[in-house]
């Protein structure tokens, strides 16, 4: 008798272990899949009259909402919209619209696109480096890395289109805030520069060491250490 139940209790203790290792041999789509860091930034919008703004940002396919502000002509929100995305996308589709918030007529998509009868800004981000490329038909009036601003003809350009709004973005491969140490320069000025003029060549900071800088007005103060630029009390375009 003591033998059978000595067997019961090994061939329990054998099952056990058995199923112990099961998670280390499940097929891998049975496990969590892995994923990256993504953020895009808007950095300005501007257009005539005093708009109450706000931006629907489409990423990969899901669409988000910013906050709004309201009565402006020109602002820097630094709206950042972030998200965690398989890893096993290389090329990130983005879409960035910029609305007018109405409650009498509707809400108004402004034309911050630079192809006719589209309104939106299109891209493609690169999870490599970072940078965009345009997808639209039109490869003369495309929006590419480095340039980092896009505004459309509005109505002058076509009938569908709305009023002309231009935005300011960023795009972030490292974190999901845009600025990812909080230094308050994002992450991809820090990785691939920042370049005002849309050239392609970095802008260099006050001490001359080719560091990177921000936007005029985006930040009061800028101390620049030689191997980066530190940035502290950030403010609104317009403050003290």
């Amino acid at each position: 008798m003591q033998g059978g139940r000595t067997g019961k209790r090994l061939r329990a203790i054998a099952a056990r272990a058995g199923l112990a290792l099961l998670p280390a041999f499940l097929p891998a789509q049975a496990q969590a899949a892995a994923t990256r860091r993504f953020s895009v930034t808007t950095t300005r919008i501007g257009s005539e009259g005093h708009p109450d703004f706000y931006a629907q940002v489409f990423i990969n396919g899901v669409e988000y909402r910013t906050p709004r502000v309201d009565d402006v002509s020109d602002v820097d929100p630094d709206w950042a919209i972030s998200t965690e995305l398989p890893d096993t996308i290389e090329d990130v589709p983005v879409g960035i619209q910029i609305w007018d918030y109405d409650t009498t007529t509707g809400d108004d998509l402004g034309d911050a696109g630079p192809q006719d009868d589209d309104s939106s800004l299109d891209l493609t981000a690169s999870y490599a480096d970072g940078r965009w490329r345009d997808t639209g038909a039109d490869k003369t009036d495309n929006v590419n890395w480095p340039q980092s601003c896009s505004s459309g003809d509005g109505e002058a350009g076509s009938g569908d289109d709305g009023p002309s709004v231009e935005v300011c973005f960023d795009v972030s491969t490292t974190s999901t805030g845009g600025d990812g140490d909080g230094d308050g320069l994002l992450d991809g000025w820090e990785l691939n520069g920042y370049h005002p003029d849309g050239s392609g060549r970095h802008r260099s900071g006050p001490a001359g060491d080719g560091s990177q800088g921000p936007p005029q007005g985006r930040l009061r103060h800028l101390v620049f250490a030689p191997d980066r630029p530190v940035a502290v009390w950030p403010h609104r375009r317009g403050g003290p």
